[in-house]
């Protein structure tokens, strides 16, 4: 093994300060992620429950919402056939709608990350 050089070292130490500043960042806060059948069951996840109220269109309520804003994020295991996306109607609750490429709902499998303080 040898001895890191002196641009190296810094480099190294760079870094550290770096992950320092994101662990910090990130201290807080809170992940519920999760998956849903086209019929509208949990396939995965916790923190959340999901309720099928229309073709396509899934009513999921956080068991524990966030305080603020937070992001969501939308998947398909079908690719670019399906587009998730959300509607908010209310501090813990999002609608999710899924759609083909011409735009109509339709039940498929769909996934979702939500990232928000608290």
């Amino acid at each position: 093994m040898s001895v890191p050089t002196i641009g190296q070292h810094a480099d190294l130490e760079a870094e550290v300060e770096r992950l320092k500043v994101l662990v910090r960042q990130l201290q807080g806060m809170r992940i519920v992620a999760g998956g849903v059948t086209g019929a509208g069951a949990v396939n995965y996840g916790d923190g959340f429950s999901v309720a099928r109220t229309g073709v396509g269109v899934y009513n999921v309520t956080l068991r524990r919402p966030y305080p603020g804003q937070y992001a969501r994020l939308f998947g398909s295991d079908q690719g670019a056939a399906l587009v998730p996306y959300y509607t908010a109607p209310g501090p813990g609750i999002f609608t999710a709608h899924v759609v083909d490429l011409s735009g109509t709902h339709v039940d498929a499998f769909w996934s979702f990350l939500t990232v928000g303080r608290g």
